[in-house]
């Protein structure tokens, strides 16, 4: 599953992962309580993620303050990732 958020994360920011490398967050931090949730930074993207463990998946938030609307929500799991319209 940790193989599609960051497959996810390097198709929604655009270029970037190319200007600036980052570390890609781990998962394995959503497993240590029921309420964990993450935030993740993106630089050149004036915002990043924001993800938690639901059941089956991971709830991600991705969104920019150069954003007009409240960003773009995506389901990730063991078989990929979808928008969530």
């Amino acid at each position: 599953m940790e193989q599609h958020f960051h497959t996810l994360m390097r198709e929604t920011t655009g270029r970037c992962f190319e200007e600036i490398e980052h570390l890609l967050p781990p998962l394995a931090p959503l497993t240590e309580g029921p309420a964990v949730r993450v935030v993740f930074t993106v630089v050149g993207m004036m915002g990043g993620f924001r993800y938690h463990l639901e059941r089956d998946h991971v709830q991600v938030h991705a969104s920019s303050r150069m954003d007009a609307d409240d960003g773009d929500h995506f389901k990730v799991t063991p078989a990929g990732w979808t928008e969530i319209k």
